[in-house]
């Protein structure tokens, strides 16, 4: 939904109201080096990523993934 370097925003409706599955991929992607905060907003299905850029492009399945995010997001 939107991309700001260090900032990501997606949404999947199976979030919404889901606590349950929200904690689960929640946590999964703050297993990732480089991912400072990862947090859903129940009421939307929004998932919101905090991360080190820097960091984050030393997996490169990770950068693939911001460049793909970053071409198709909405940037704001």
């Amino acid at each position: 939904a939107s991309y700001l370097p260090g900032r990501i925003r997606v949404y999947n409706l199976a979030l919404a109201g889901n606590a349950k599955l929200a904690e689960q991929v929640s946590s999964f992607v703050r297993s990732f080096s480089g991912v400072t905060d990862a947090k859903v907003a129940l009421n939307t299905g929004s998932l919101l990523i905090t991360y080190e850029p820097d960091e984050l492009r030393k997996n490169p399945h990770l950068a693939n993934i911001e460049t793909f995010v970053r071409e198709h997001a909405k940037i704001r």
